[in-house]
């Protein structure tokens, strides 16, 4: 979940079931309309790589929060939350301090998500 320029996406994907959510939405205090929004169910393959990903990166060692300025009101958030295997990892990270490893899990996901859109 993440935004910038007063967007918000919020992305779901259940591993066990390999159906994914995506919703983006302008940044507004009562909930407004999605922008964008898609559900749909990712291939094996693509789950096997995202948590392939998520193992060769450590996501689990990483530590809970980046470059979060509490007193920053402006500020572009990330939250990415990792469960499998029993283990539960949420991160939170500024655009700009994102370590690359998180990096890599997005795009994984981003990747898989708009194959299953059938988005080029």
């Amino acid at each position: 979940m993440g935004g910038l320029a007063g967007l918000q996406r919020t992305t779901v994907l259940d591993s066990a079931t390999r159906h994914f959510i995506t919703v983006t939405r302008g940044s507004c205090s009562n909930g407004c309309a999605p922008l964008d929004s898609a559900s749909g169910m990712l291939s094996v393959d693509d789950v096997t790589h995202i948590y392939a990903v998520v193992e060769r990166e450590q996501v689990f060692a990483m530590r809970e929060a980046y470059g979060i300025c509490d007193e920053c009101s402006d500020q572009a958030l990330f939250t990415t939350a990792v469960f499998a295997n029993n283990q539960r990892k949420v991160i939170t990270s500024d655009r700009e301090t994102t370590p690359e490893v998180l990096g890599r899990l997005h795009v994984a996901v981003a990747e898989a998500i708009r194959s299953a859109r059938g988005a080029p």
